[in-house]
């Protein structure tokens, strides 16, 4: 028969390794799991889209509150993300005027499917149409009184723009179209005739809600006078040859680039005498034209007009259409 022995002293526990050489590898693990989650975190981007050129035409409106319209949206999406691809099923679009929960919403035609590879680039068209729809009382109101303000802006755009540490090269042009607007005939004696002795433009960047910079100014208009009906169109150069503007500036144009997008003021100072009712107003007029939002089109430093922000103008609405 066999003897079997129970004295504790013969017993040996074999396993269990070094507990602090496996804290060690287990954070060595987890330190190496952070830095690749963190490598693909910081090298994943969304893709990047600008506005390549954004137009409407045929824009009418009615005493029932229905809106016509066709709107044309060109954007360029560029897949900069690393390491994937990316397919679109599906891309809608959609048109808002306002920016309330009631705001009325024009669906475009959506965009047919597509897939990007890391640094592909597509252009992505988008066409809105509205023919006679409902929009309600306060957007054809909003349209209306954008339309009644007599300026409008007919185009702008920027060439050229190139920056380095506090220094600015560009070139702007804008084009103004100005209205006297004729009223009905019972209304006839309220109308007003204008004379403009010179109008200076300067454009201006604002970097926050408390700091603005103007960049350049352009030279005077020569004199004119609008009757009632009277329409006329004036251009305005604004062009720097790498001057100073401070790296401020710079740096925030440099975001501005990277959002796709620019917002610039033309602030006119316009000499300006009114024959009629309005003859209390003869005086030096100031009149806001932005901020004027321009679509980037390329790396060349070209931008294109793409629209007017209402409502955040530091002081007030913008004066121009």
């Amino acid at each position: 028969m066999a003897n079997i022995s129970t004295n504790p002293q013969n017993i040996i526990v074999t396993g269990g390794g070094n507990p602090v050489k496996t804290t060690v590898v287990f954070l060595l693990c987890v330190f190496v799991m952070f830095l690749f989650f963190s490598f693909i975190i910081c090298t994943l981007r969304y893709p990047i889209i600008k506005v390549e050129s954004a137009s409407f035409s045929k824009l009418n409106s009615t005493n029932t509150n229905h809106l016509s319209a066709i709107w044309s949206i060109s954007l360029r999406i560029e897949n900069k993300g690393l390491p994937n691809s990316i397919s679109y099923s599906k891309v809608h679009a959609t048109v808002i005027y306002g920016d309330d929960q009631y705001s009325p919403e024009i669906d475009g035609s959506p965009a047919p499917p597509f897939h990007q590879k890391v640094g592909n680039v597509s252009m992505v068209g988008f066409k809105f149409v509205a023919a006679d729809e409902y929009v309600g009382e306060k957007v054809v109101k909003g349209i209306s009184d954008a339309w009644a303000r007599g300026i409008e802006v007919n185009s702008a755009s920027f060439s050229k723009l190139n920056s380095t540490n506090t220094n600015l090269t560009a070139t702007w042009l804008v084009s103004l179209r100005f209205e006297n607007p004729r009223l009905p005939p019972f209304l006839i004696f309220l109308s007003n005739s204008f004379s403009y002795t010179r109008i200076q433009a300067t454009l201006i960047y604002e970097l926050d809600d408390n700091d603005e910079r103007e960049l350049a100014i352009s030279p005077a208009t020569p004199s004119f006078h609008q009757r009632p009906g009277d329409i006329s169109n004036f251009g305005f150069g604004f062009e720097l040859a790498n001057e100073y503007v401070g790296e401020e500036v710079v740096k925030g144009l440099a975001d501005d680039w990277a959002r796709g997008y620019v917002d610039f003021e033309v602030r006119l100072k316009a000499k300006l005498k009114c024959r009629g009712l309005c003859f209390l107003a003869s005086h030096v007029n100031n009149i806001h034209c932005g901020p004027l939002r321009f679509g980037l089109l390329s790396n060349n430093g070209t931008g294109l007009f793409v629209g007017m922000i209402y409502g955040t103008r530091r002081g007030g609405e913008t004066d121009c259409l």
